[in-house]
């Protein structure tokens, strides 16, 4: 798929879950094990540990159930994507390697050879 038209898609897709969010908050919950099954254990967490995704609890309990916002993860994982995506268009078209981003290596000095 074009980079951006993938880029284009994520706009669409976060903009319709905002929609839902305000029209029908229940329907953006997500339970931990949901969050988990639907966008991974370690991508829930990491998020959760950036403070850019809030957990909501349903009680006082230390056990209590924690809920999620679909749309939060959703954002989270499209600006992921966005951020890679513009990375790899970049990178092919040469601008970030003439700003000496990108990992490579410089030119080794030339030495001078015997005759």
């Amino acid at each position: 798929m074009n980079e951006y038209a993938a880029i284009i898609k994520e706009a669409f897709i976060q903009g319709g879950l905002e929609v839902l969010r305000v029209l029908r908050p229940k329907d953006d919950e997500l339970s931990q094990r949901e969050a988990f099954a639907e966008f991974g254990k370690a991508f829930v967490l990491d998020a959760v540990a950036k403070g850019k995704v809030t957990v909501i609890r349903k009680g006082n309990a230390g056990n209590s159930k924690k809920l999620y916002s679909r749309a939060e993860l959703t954002m989270v994982k499209g600006q992921r994507n966005v951020l890679r995506s513009i990375i790899r268009l970049e990178t092919a078209k040469g601008s970030l390697k003439s700003q000496g981003v990108g990992g490579s290596t410089p030119p080794s000095p030339t030495v001078p050879r015997k005759k």
